[in-house]
């Protein structure tokens, strides 16, 4: 009779009297020569398979597995997914287990001896016949990788633990994807084309609410239906603990073909939040790392931000050798600092924008009323709004910002390339740049509060038109 873990998940029987055999099967373990009969017909795999994961149902099957098991609680076992390829691929087939009429051997996954592969990797196709992406994704063990094979993968996807979601050329997953995995648990998603039809108002492509996300080598393309649809979020519809976004070699479009709604973000930490309730939209810290990449956010409609923090816990974020285009490129509008009648907020202080090596730009490419001598609105690819405490640095990069009115009418929000407003104890360093501003409809490129300490050095500074030519203009730098 087999040797098994003590807390195999459930009880195989093959034979009867003294003939029977027993194997105890966990998840993540490697079956040889499984032989089943379905009907009138008798089945055999042959070669290895990988129990991926049991079906809990009702059935006479029973067996309890200790808490430290996959079930953490009494769990009446009625079928088995398996892994039916050799090379771990596609071919997935349900066996009930009182189909199963014979087991060559049963390998126990991992060998740390506590019941679990925590490194087991798994590699499926999109023709999942029996499950979906989705539950075979919360069936494996934290720490798990899943490999999937090239294809289109329709479900939307919820990852409650620590795993890794690694993608062949031609992965393309067309739902969204929800990470709830905890506090300090890191999930990774790797060469994957991420393109839901649309994103829906307060909702986004990858919803971070809780754990780290580390992206590479992956994409973003979709077009959004309502306000506050993002390509990536970390949410802060509750507190949280702190929350580590990488992302490296990605590339980020909203609405590329310009018919998705206004007030979008490629990638928003927080929530826009118009009340300045204190605890409306309360999030923990954040750090954002972006390695690079591209972001773009289409802005026929206006008001789309390449990254948009609302947090009102310390934000830092870090970009190097990226590409970022919206209306704002980058907008820190942390309104929640404030209380309703403008008195910040001490314990919400703190916060940088770093960025190095890299192309900012901002858009503005329609008309509306208003007058280039209002204050109201004033924007640009880097804004920094009701914020304190707050560093900013640009370095060795291109700063760019774009007035292109359809009409006569002059942009009601005229273009600067950095703005600094309604904050305070803000620092600003600015070194080694080309700073360029088309059409300028203002009088300085660069505005701040009084209080914010302007650092401007080795920087070059061009006035253009539409086509990219130099021309005479009253707008100074600062």
């Amino acid at each position: 009779m087999a040797t098994a873990k003590a807390n195999a998940c459930f009880t195989l029987t093959i034979g009867t009297g003294d003939d029977a055999v027993e194997y105890r099967i966990h998840e993540g373990d490697t079956v040889t020569d499984l032989a089943y009969r379905r009907g009138q017909d008798d089945y055999t795999v042959s070669g290895t398979v990988r129990v991926i994961n049991a079906s809990v149902q009702q059935s006479n099957y029973q067996q309890t597995c200790p808490p430290e098991s996959y079930f953490h609680r009494l769990a009446t076992i009625n079928s088995v997914i398996i892994d039916c390829s050799e090379k771990y691929d596609a071919d997935l087939v349900t066996v009930t287990i009182s189909e199963i009429t014979g087991v060559g051997s049963v390998t126990e996954g991992g060998d740390d001896g506590d019941g679990g592969d925590e490194d087991a990797s798994i590699t499926v196709g999109p023709g999942v016949p029996y499950q979906s992406l989705d539950t075979i994704i919360n069936g494996v063990d934290a720490g798990s990788t899943i490999k999937l094979e090239p294809g289109t993968y329709t479900p939307n996807l919820t990852i409650s633990k620590a795993m890794k979601i690694i993608g062949q050329e031609g992965v393309t997953l067309t739902g969204s994807i929800s990470i709830d995995a905890g506090d300090g648990a890191l999930v990774t998603l790797q060469d994957l084309a991420i393109a839901p039809a649309t994103v829906a108002a307060a909702s986004a492509a990858v919803d971070v609410k809780s754990g780290d996300l580390e992206m590479t080598g992956s994409t973003i393309n979709t077009k959004t239906s309502g306000e506050e649809a993002c390509g990536i979020r970390k949410d802060s519809v509750a507190s949280g603990k702190k929350s580590t976004i990488t992302l490296t070699d990605c590339a980020i479009s909203i609405n590329e073909d310009g018919t998705g709604s206004g007030f979008a973000y490629p990638i928003a930490l927080g929530r826009f939040d118009t009340s300045a309730s204190i605890g409306t939209y309360d999030m923990e810290d954040c750090d954002l790392t972006l390695t690079n990449c591209t972001i773009t956010g289409n802005v026929a409609a206006g008001q789309t931000y390449g990254i948009y923090s609302a947090s009102r816990g310390i934000v830092n974020i870090n970009i190097d050798d990226c590409t970022m285009s919206a209306w704002a490129a980058v907008y820190m509008n942390r309104n929640g600092q404030t209380e309703t009648n403008g008195n910040f907020q001490s314990s919400f202080a703190g916060g940088s924008i770093t960025v190095n090596n890299s192309t900012l730009t901002g858009i503005q490419n329609y008309a509306a009323s208003g007058s280039v001598e209002s204050d109201v609105n004033d924007f640009a690819p880097l804004v920094v709004q009701n914020s304190q405490n707050t560093k900013i640095a640009v370095t060795n990069s291109t700063v760019a910002a774009k007035n292109s009115p359809t009409t006569e009418d002059k942009t009601f929000a005229p273009m600067h390339l950095v703005s600094i407003s309604a904050t305070k104890g803000v620092t600003l360093d600015v070194s080694n740049c080309t700073l360029t501003i088309e059409n300028p409809v203002v009088a300085k490129a660069i505005i701040a509060d009084t209080d914010t300490q302007v650092n401007l050095s080795d920087n070059t500074f061009t006035a253009v038109d539409a086509a990219g030519k130099p021309i005479e203009s009253e707008c100074v730098l600062y």
